[in-house]
């Protein structure tokens, strides 16, 4: 951890510290800690972890997302726009949601010359409206979607979880790989977009209302991959 960084976790909470994490730590706190129960593999994620008293308590994961039009609607190139996928914490972490997400934000910011704009979506099928990013001055795009994912024999899976698994949501291709015709896409309530200006120079046309999701990842910072591992709790 740089002296900055470690300057921005202490300064937020003495007991909290954020670093980069591997993906064994990053799987982990999403199987353990996420509705989803799963950890994006599209698009290179960037892991942060978190830590308070030195216990592990959580990750917040940014990535180029499973839209690969996540920039158009900013006219910017797509390793300029990422999607914040997953705020995965422990129901026992003590620091503010918005405080650990804050952080991040600030390191991704010092770390990702490159980024200008961070999108993210509340799914009103998790009970999720919104609340952290409206308390951090997000801009609210509006409702997107109600999908609220893809009925496979009967078991409701996330669309994102069927793309990963299968390489395709596509109700007709997944029937013909999976020799059933019991599948199709369940509607409920609505996802509402947000997104955050990381940087505003240069930027002429950021949209009040909505669209779509991503990261073209690690820029000097290749050796990323060279992150320290860290323990998984008891």
């Amino acid at each position: 951890m740089t002296k900055k960084n470690l300057s921005l976790a202490q300064i937020a909470n003495m007991n909290l510290r954020i670093d980069y994490c591997d993906n064994k730590a990053a799987l982990f706190a999403c199987q353990r800690w996420h509705y989803s129960k799963t950890l994006p593999t599209a698009g290179g994620n960037i892991k942060y972890g978190v830590w308070e008293n030195n216990i592990f308590v959580g990750a917040v994961i940014y990535s180029r997302g499973a839209n690969k039009h996540i920039n158009s609607p900013y006219k910017l190139k797509k390793n300029e726009v990422c999607e914040l996928v997953r705020v995965a914490l422990s129901n026992q972490h003590k620091s503010p949601t918005s405080k650990i997400v804050s952080i991040t934000l600030k390191m991704l910011k010092k770390d990702f010359p490159n980024l200008k704009i961070i999108v993210s979506y509340a799914d009103e099928n998790q009970g999720h409206k919104g609340t952290i990013y409206k308390a951090m001055n997000w801009v609210y795009e509006g409702e997107f979607a109600n999908e609220q994912g893809i009925s496979i024999n009967g078991k409701l899976i996330h669309r994102r979880t069927i793309n990963s698994k299968y390489g395709t949501s596509s109700i007709e291709k997944l029937k013909s790989m999976l020799n059933t015709d019991m599948i199709k896409v369940i509607n409920g309530l609505p996802k509402h977009k947000f997104h955050y200006v990381l940087r505003s120079k240069h930027l002429s046309d950021v949209p009040d209302s909505n669209q779509d999701k991503a990261v073209q990842a690690r820029p000097e910072r290749s050796n990323l991959q060279k992150t320290q591992t860290c323990d998984m709790p008891k």
